[in-house]
């Protein structure tokens, strides 16, 4: 197992760094010296070369607590009143012993997602562990600063248990890093850089640019040691950092989003309604064109005009010698009735085209008997009803009542072909 590490520590906006960072082959710690007491730098100095000195071999919990427990003394027996934080991790045979004290965090993460971490000695991660406060909320709490636990506190420490140690794996991360860097660097942030990064300096300086963004070289101490283990051979974190992968993943991705919108394609035209709620007509089938003319509005006296192409309308109608009435959009002539038996064939009597309205609508192929001016006097009737009839002196007797084509009300369904459907 090879272990790709990196650190970092910076005074941030202060006079005085007071943090303090040790890395060897197997033993990372970082000490936060506390800011508003006498010697900080000196109290994390001093519990950094501690713990190096009398680590030993043995790094069971109960070993650590013990050498917590040391370290705490020996800070507390320097002249000067100082305290410190601490957070160490300890790789021995294959496992990640860790440890802390105060408010200086371990994190550790597999598959690029957080996995563990230690638990702070304060005020409000107490307030977490009752449920009285969100872990997210920590950092702008006003009670974030005021710690439980600390080295060089005249009191023992008390340390009841530490954590279960971790079997590392390919691909395992880690950091330990005081409060000055993950008061601003989130958990997400951390797996966010830790997925685009090849190793641990590039990580690391990822999470230095956003620390620095947000803070402008302002605030507090921070220091960080970031952690990659490799185990030189193919496992989860090689195929989710190679580059080749990732671009067979977008490659994917890619074909997925064009077949679903290929579905959506075919399922909309084989599925799609024509407007009036019918389905579209199926491939091969015969359909019979529907003309529908669209409403046109009526002259302002209330007749009716018509257009008719190819028609021939054809009406018989008595002398035009009496006056004449209409009554109920029907015209009669003198005081004849209407015969219904008028309506058979009447070539005979000549062929006109029907008129309606004010103005004689002009027709395609058709014959117009003109009216003489002697009968313009008995048809006033005619007018103000909005139908006309055109009558000639042959066949005298008999009276037709002519009731215009409305294509507006009544469309033509007489021709067929190929239905227009109008998609949605």
């Amino acid at each position: 197992m090879t272990l790709d590490v990196s650190s970092y520590t910076d005074k941030g906006g202060r006079e005085i760094n007071e943090d303090s960072i040790l890395c060897t082959d197997k033993m990372f710690i970082v000490a936060d010296g506390l800011g508003g007491h006498d010697a900080g730098e000196e109290a994390s100095a001093a519990a950094v070369k501690f713990i190096e000195e009398n680590c030993g071999s043995d790094f069971s919990e109960e070993s650590l607590i013990e050498l917590l427990e040391k370290t705490n003394e020996a800070v507390r027996s320097l002249e000067c009143d100082a305290l410190t934080t601490v957070a160490l991790a300890v790789i021995d045979n294959g496992y990640f012993h860790y440890a802390n004290v105060g408010d200086s965090r371990v994190y550790l993460f597999r598959n690029n997602k957080l996995f563990a971490r230690s638990k702070d000695h304060s005020v409000c991660q107490a307030a977490v562990d009752m449920g009285e406060l969100a872990y997210e909320d920590i950092r702008g709490s006003d009670d974030r600063s005021k710690l439980l636990k600390v080295l060089g506190n005249p009191k023992p420490l008390k340390l009841k248990s530490l954590y279960q140690p971790v079997k590392l794996l390919e691909g395992d991360a880690f950091i330990i890093c005081s409060d000055g860097f993950w008061d601003s660097i989130y958990e997400t942030e951390m797996e966010i850089d830790l997925l685009k990064s090849e190793t641990a300096e590039q990580w690391m300086n990822f999470m230095l640019k956003r620390l620095l963004l947000k803070t402008n070289g302002e605030g507090d101490n921070y220091s960080v040691i970031c952690g990659i283990v490799h185990n030189g051979e193919t496992g989860v974190y090689e195929a989710v950092k190679n580059p080749k992968c990732r671009k067979g993943y977008i490659i994917a991705l890619v074909i997925a989003l064009l077949a679903a919108a290929g579905a959506g394609a075919w399922f909309h035209s084989k599925f799609i309604c024509c407007k009036d709620g019918t389905s579209a007509p199926e491939e091969g089938e015969e359909t019979s064109v529907v003309n529908i003319v669209p409403d046109e509005p009526l002259p302002e006296d209330g007749s009716d005009t018509s257009e008719t192409d190819n028609t021939d309308v054809t009406t018989v109608s008595e002398e035009q010698t009496g006056d004449t009435s209409a009554e109920d959009g029907s015209v009669t002539s003198g005081s004849n009735e209407t015969s219904e038996d008028s309506s058979s064939d009447t070539s005979e009597s000549g062929e006109t085209s029907s008129e309606s309205g004010d103005d004689t609508s002009e027709t395609d192929n058709t014959d117009v008997t003109t009216v003489p001016e002697e009968q313009t006097d008995d048809t006033s009737a005619e007018e103000s009803s909005g139908e006309t009839s055109v009558t000639d002196d042959t066949d005298a007797g008999s009276d037709v009542t002519t009731t215009p084509y409305r294509p507006w009300l009544e469309p033509d369904y007489s021709q067929s072909g190929t239905m227009d459907c109008v998609r949605w």
